[in-house]
């Protein structure tokens, strides 16, 4: 007989549109997204967008960092650069004549680690890893994700 909680796990949300954004909580805290997507360098808020990729790539970077420490492996300076591409970002904007549906395009991560491993060896460690990675896994097959490592010996 198999309980529940080992086979699924459920975690809830609750979402409220306040002053031109929208307030999300958790069961501890909230947190404010102005915007969906920002193209003023200057912005200083997270917006939809930010969040949805940084979820991506800290999830991966978070499991590296665990996974290597549990399996006794040195690592450091881990780090990563990602770049997304936004299709038809200015039917965001309501531009006038650009009315086809925004999408991202593709998901672009370099990961850079120190590490003492062979670089081939290095390789498949970490793809390993990656292949275990919750947010990863659920997006792979369906956005055009990337996930490079660069490796310091």
């Amino acid at each position: 007989m198999s309980v529940r909680e080992s086979e699924i796990y459920e975690k809830k949300y609750r979402l409220i549109a306040v002053n031109n954004g929208v307030k999300a909580y958790n069961e501890k805290i909230s947190i404010n997204i102005n915007e969906n997507i920002s193209f003023d360098s200057k912005k200083e808020e997270f917006t939809s967008l930010d969040h949805f990729v940084t979820s991506i790539v800290s999830d991966l970077l978070i499991a590296i960092d665990k996974y290597t420490k549990k399996q006794g492996e040195t690592i450091m300076d881990l780090e990563s650069q990602t770049v997304v591409i936004v299709k038809n970002p200015l039917s965001l904007l309501n531009v006038k004549g650009f009315d086809e549906p925004s999408y991202i395009e593709s998901i672009k991560i370099k990961i850079y680690l120190y590490t003492f491993m062979e670089e081939e060896k290095a390789e498949d460690y970490f793809r390993n890893i990656v292949s275990k990675c919750l947010i990863y896994n659920t997006l792979k097959d369906k956005l055009d994700i990337k996930v490079d490592f660069e490796f310091t010996l």
